[in-house]
């Protein structure tokens, strides 16, 4: 027999639904809904943001002396005392796994006059750092411009979920000395940072990194050739599996020997400006042996190429040098042997049919694309996309087993829009892409004016400058359902 009534769904399902909510949405259902505040709450305190001072206008961000510091007014002052006091509570801690530490930002209606010097301009940061015991289950850390002692450093050990630490622009509070070699490392699995060339905020945090755990490292600093010195001397990272490597200025000895140190590295990201004025000293595929996608200059690729591991490559837009597609190309050329490259990204200022013939032949084994075309205006020649489409439709020859091709443009934040020549016909394109490779499942179009998305065996989604205003929330969940960069 049927019931009438409807089966209750499990809080499972709920909390599946509620996790994608945003946070107003989550504090608006915990304060009005019994039945499901329990189910809320979790979300609601998942991610704590702390705001312990301002920094003065004036001041920079790295090495701020405590005079460049700024504190709100006194009931300022105590509202943030007590609401860090209720989220370290023992009812509400056990629920945050994230944590974000950041200056105020002075923006809109705020003003510099509302923030004032301190005697001690540090008392909600110490506030913080005593009150991080009580976040059990925090597993997320993040901390941008912040002051450190030697005391704050050692409380991170008292957390102990603790898997990802990220420093950003951070130093040491001055007149303080901190020594990090007497700790041990952290028991973390990532580890970002990023710093600029004045002071050696670095060398502080280098020896709490665990080599035998840390599995995500994201490095972005600039003119820290130190750096290369304190990872050469010390023991190999054999678990980081992505790796993010700052340019290091010009350095006297082969750039492999800093990558030598991370043995399984399967993704690796380089700064567009990496140093390359010495050889590598061993080929890549001894290197790293497990590299699978690499992302950054095509001026590097060609010693990539070659490891028999490498699947994924990504040419971020080179602003300094304003690459068109050939350029590009004539990198990918200057590598003489197979490769097993299947998914290619790469961003420039212009192309045409014959970049894409040329990656045709250089990649036989391509099977997604997307180029990326950033339009450069301010008096350059317009970006005529219906005259690349119709060219495209008529002479493109990409590798017969390409599944997924992706196209975008825009144009670039300083540029001074020209105009997009022709409504290309992106139809016409697709029929004419499909015809000549029959294991295309996917197109993708996205420009100033024009989104498209054609799936083998499903309706094609298109939008156009006069439906612009409906089309991003539609058509960013079409594109998450795709896939495009599915590995």
């Amino acid at each position: 027999m049927v019931s009438g009534t409807l089966q209750p769904l499990p809080n499972e399902l709920w909390a599946e639904i509620f996790a994608s909510l945003p946070h107003n949405a989550l504090a608006c259902v915990h304060l009005t809904s019994r039945l499901f505040a329990h189910i809320v709450k979790p979300f609601l305190f998942r991610a704590l943001e702390f705001h312990p001072y301002v920094r003065l206008s004036g001041y920079r961000t790295v090495a701020c002396p405590p005079s460049g510091l700024g504190l709100p007014r006194l009931e300022h002052i105590d509202s943030a005392r007590q609401r860090l006091s209720y989220w370290s509570s023992s009812d509400i801690a056990p629920l945050v796994r994230a944590c974000s530490v950041t200056p105020w930002v002075v923006l809109g209606g705020m003003a510099y006059s509302a923030f004032s010097r301190a005697d001690d301009p540090y008392v909600l940061l110490t506030g913080l750092f005593d009150a991080l015991p009580s976040f059990t289950h925090l597993c997320n850390l993040a901390f941008k411009g912040v002051h450190f002692t030697q005391q704050h450093i050692g409380n991170l050990y008292l957390l102990p979920n603790l898997m990802a630490l990220e420093v950003e622009y951070c130093s040491v509070v001055l007149g303080t000395a901190i020594d990090t070699t007497i700790l041990a490392p952290l028991p973390i699995t990532h580890f970002a940072f990023t710093h600029d060339a004045s002071g050696d905020n670095m060398d502080h945090w280098v020896p709490l990194l665990p080599v035998d755990k840390l599995v995500h490292l994201r490095l972005q600093l600039y003119g820290h050739v130190r750096l290369f010195d304190q990872i050469q001397a010390g023991d190999d990272f054999t678990c980081v599996k992505s790796l993010q490597m700052p340019s290091l200025g010009s350095l006297s000895r082969p750039w492999t020997r800093i990558l030598s140190k991370f043995p399984a590295v399967e993704s690796l990201i380089l700064d567009q400006h990496f140093a390359c004025d010495v050889p590598p000293h061993a080929p890549i595929s001894d290197v790293l042996p497990s590299l699978r996608e690499y992302q950054g200059p095509s001026t590097l690729l060609h010693f990539f190429l070659a490891s028999p591991t490498l699947r994924h490559v990504d040419i971020p837009f080179w602003y300094t040098k304003f690459p068109t597609g050939n350029d590009v190309l004539a990198y990918f050329q200057g590598f003489v042997g197979p490769n097993r490259i299947t998914t290619l990204q790469a961003e420039f200022v212009q192309f045409d049919h014959v970049f894409l013939a040329g990656l045709g032949i250089a990649f036989p084994n391509l099977a997604e694309l997307h180029i990326k075309v950033l339009v450069r205006g301010n008096g350059e020649a317009p970006f005529e996309a219906d005259a690349l489409f119709e060219a495209m439709a008529w002479h493109s020859r990409l590798t017969l087993n390409i599944r997924k091709f992706a196209l975008s443009w825009k144009y670039l934040s300083s540029a001074k829009r020209t105009p997009v020549l022709g409504c290309p016909d992106v139809n016409e394109l697709k029929d004419a892409l499909v015809s000549q490779h029959p294991e295309l499942k996917v197109v993708w179009v996205d420009g100033l004016d024009t989104m498209y998305l054609w799936r083998k065996g499903h309706d094609v989604v298109q939008y156009t400058d006069d439906s612009a205003k409906a089309y991003p929330r539609a058509f960013v969940v079409r594109l998450l359902e795709v896939g495009l960069h599915s590995k």
